[in-house]
């Protein structure tokens, strides 16, 4: 048996075995959502061995990748699963003006949580947790940007492993973090917290300081819901549009 196939079977098996575990649903071909997704059915193992994170919702979560200053006035927490077209969209669309309006300016602090609705979109947040900090939003841009390509690759699980090579992670590396329970952990007490105290139920979900926006939206959309919230007299002394 070769190098390659038998690191492949080592990643199928240690996702087989998460997704027994933690009811995480095994799709065929999860490029056919058009839809926003919704969250599958909790599963006993999952609510007896994800426990509650030890912080609140509005504090910062480990698995959660950030972009801006802690700063700023504007939290906007989103839940996204990695096989969501809705939530690729959003960063490949919306994302690039809120960024350079509201987030390069120190108005906005994106916090991206991730909330897995399969298997596959599982195995790649925990790898975005597994990648150095300096790596993580480039590879949530890459994930999201090649999303079409990977979620349809014939082997998906080889695809995020090339993914991840660009990222910084070796095979063993990929191995290793897909065989971590703490990872796992992790993300799926997290994903719990979201749907027992925000009611979460699809992706992607937003919170604006605390007010929900559900779904893909327009950038005109989001900048409706963060002007209100803007202080009177913005950086450099530019005034409130």
């Amino acid at each position: 048996m070769s190098r390659i196939v038998l690191i492949r079977l080592l990643v199928v098996a240690a996702l087989s075995v998460a997704g027994v575990r933690y009811g995480l649903p095994y799709l065929n071909n999860v490029s056919d959502n058009n839809a926003e997704q919704s969250v599958p059915v909790a599963t006993d193992s999952m609510a007896t061995e994800s426990a509650s994170p030890n912080y609140s919702v509005d504090e910062a979560a480990p698995e959660e990748v950030v972009w801006g200053k802690a700063s700023a006035p504007i939290i906007i927490i989103e839940y996204a699963s990695m096989t969501c077209n809705h939530c690729a969209a959003f960063h490949t669309q919306t994302f690039p003006e809120l960024k350079t309006k509201y987030i390069d300016t120190g108005l906005v602090q994106l916090r991206l949580r991730p909330f897995p609705l399969d298997a596959y979109a599982m195995s790649a947040a925990m790898l975005v947790s597994c990648v150095a900090p300096i790596q993580k939003q480039g590879f949530v841009h890459l994930l999201f940007a090649q999303q079409q390509k990977w979620i349809s690759a014939a082997n998906i699980f080889g695809a995020l492993q090339r993914l991840a090579k660009q990222a910084g992670l070796s095979e063993e590396d990929v191995i290793a973090c897909i065989q971590d329970e703490s990872v796992l952990n992790n993300i799926r007490a997290l994903q719990k917290q979201a749907v027992d105290e925000l009611k979460v139920q699809s992706t992607p979900t937003f919170f604006i300081n605390g007010t929900r926006l559900e779904g893909n939206h327009t950038f005109i959309a989001f900048e409706k819901n963060i002007i209100p919230l803007l202080p009177e007299v913005l950086p450099e002394g530019r005034n409130r549009s």
